[in-house]
């Protein structure tokens, strides 16, 4: 059986994928800030990165450990029921984000 050329499917064509940087050819440095690729020195997550975990973690601490009553409110009015379980996957899942968007670039 024939593996598709532009499939990622194959392990270490996806790890390959991951752990490339773009080159970037004729853009200037500051353009080449945004691109996505696995970083050997860790640098500071995007803005929306730490949005979503500050969020996550808050979502997570209102239906686990601490009741905050904001929170309650706000999934509420949405229509938002969290679990315990998905509340203490959201409380591991905050920091492991942090720690992605530090190591992957773009993220």
């Amino acid at each position: 059986m024939a593996r598709g050329t532009g499939s990622l499917g194959d392990p270490g064509r996806l790890i390959g994928a991951l752990m490339s940087r773009p080159t970037g050819y004729g853009r200037s440095r500051s353009s080449r800030d945004d691109d996505v690729g696995l970083s050997l020195r860790p640098n500071a997550p995007k803005g929306a990165t730490v949005l979503a975990s500050i969020l996550l973690t808050l979502a997570g601490l209102s239906q686990t450990i601490l009741s905050i009553q904001a929170i309650d409110d706000l999934l509420a009015r949405f229509d938002v029921t969290i679990t315990p379980e998905y509340a203490w996957i959201a409380l591991i899942a905050s920091p492991l984000l942090l720690i992605a968007g530090s190591f992957f670039r773009g993220l």
